[in-house]
């Protein structure tokens, strides 16, 4: 009986236990980690329209600081509250804009709403100021809003301020690693032919 079998093989049974190895090899695939893509160059547009941002920023926190050296000198031109009240306004809004300015740079794209209303603030005190006849301060004032206002919708600006684009150069090789196309094995452990180990065919 034994010599039988030697002649004629494997039992049938013990087929698929044969063949196991080789399905589960087909369907393998090794976690190999994909090496982070160089971060694309930011265009020129994004950095003229930072620099402007930036530079307003730079503005109200100088404005702050004049104001604090006033009030502590005691030659504030208003009450010592209204004073305080304008330092504590022109400081929290030159941070807020330098925020803005700075995640620009990033890439995100939060910040174009935050410099667009900075933008407009320029645009409603540049207007009169240049209108009631200090021509000079009006132009510094409104030629920078107008310029920034234009760069905030130039398509490389909008290109480059969809969010943080390592992450979603992280995310497309991930989909694609993990797509409708990988050949991953099943977490029951069949083979491609779909029955389990033993050779048993699953419903």
């Amino acid at each position: 009986m034994r010599h039988t079998q030697e002649r004629h093989g494997p039992a049938p049974g013990n087929a698929a236990d044969t063949a196991q190895p080789a399905g589960r090899a087909v369907g393998y695939r090794a976690d190999v980690p994909t090496p982070d893509l160089p971060p694309s160059p930011r265009p020129w547009t994004l950095a003229v329209l930072v620099a402007i941002v930036l530079l307003e920023a730079a503005v109200l926190v100088g404005f702050a600081v004049f104001y604090a050296v006033e009030l502590l000198a005691g030659n504030a031109e208003t009450s010592p509250g209204g004073a305080a009240f304008t330092l504590v306004l022109l400081a929290a809004f030159g941070a807020w804009l330098a925020s803005a300015g700075a995640f620009l740079w990033r890439g995100r794209r939060w910040p174009r709403s935050a410099a667009l209303v900075a933008q407009l603030f320029a645009l409603v005190i540049g207007v009169p100021t240049l209108t009631g006849g200090v021509v000079v301060l009006g132009f510094a004032i409104v030629l920078p809003a107008l310029v920034a206002l234009f760069l905030l919708f130039e398509k490389r600006v909008l290109a480059a301020t969809q969010g943080s684009t390592r992450s979603r150069d992280r995310e497309g090789r991930a989909g694609g690693a993990d797509g409708p196309g990988a050949d991953t094995p099943d977490a029951g452990g069949t083979d491609g032919d779909g029955t389990d180990g033993d050779g048993t065919k699953r419903d």
